[in-house]
């Protein structure tokens, strides 16, 4: 079944590129774009068949790669800030750098927080437009 969704969207590019509508280089990125969303959304559904179990277990994935690119950030602003500005003397206030801290995580976890138990409300119409505005 996948050798004939290859194959299908590799005739399909081609197809597009005799006619005109895809320059030469563009076929080939055509159907690896094709390729990557019909495997996302293949991974999805498979996911949301699996359970809850499964879907924890993938969450947990997420995480570490959110992390990981993360720490990449870090890293690259680490190596890439001038050190004349980590001398005290260019430093916020410990209290502005802790309440700007609070304020994303917050942000962030309750936006997560709604989206996560949206299917769970009591007249979700209603609910979630009042929780996100």
């Amino acid at each position: 079944m996948a050798q004939l969704n290859r194959d299908a969207l590799a005739l399909l590019a081609s197809v597009r590129q005799l006619r005109g509508e895809l320059p030469a280089g563009r076929a080939q990125y055509e159907l690896g774009k094709h390729l990557f969303l019909t495997a996302a959304a293949v991974l999805i559904a498979v996911l949301n068949v699996a359970g809850a179990s499964t879907v924890a277990r993938a969450e947990r994935y997420v995480v570490g790669i959110k992390i990981a690119i993360l720490t990449l950030f870090a890293m690259v602003g680490a190596f890439g800030v001038p050190t004349a500005r980590l001398s005290p003397d260019q430093w916020s206030p410990p209290l502005s750098l802790v309440a700007g801290g609070m304020i994303v995580f917050l942000a962030y976890e309750g936006f997560e927080l709604i989206a996560n138990t949206a299917e769970d409300v009591v007249n979700p119409a209603l609910t979630l437009t009042r929780a996100y505005s």
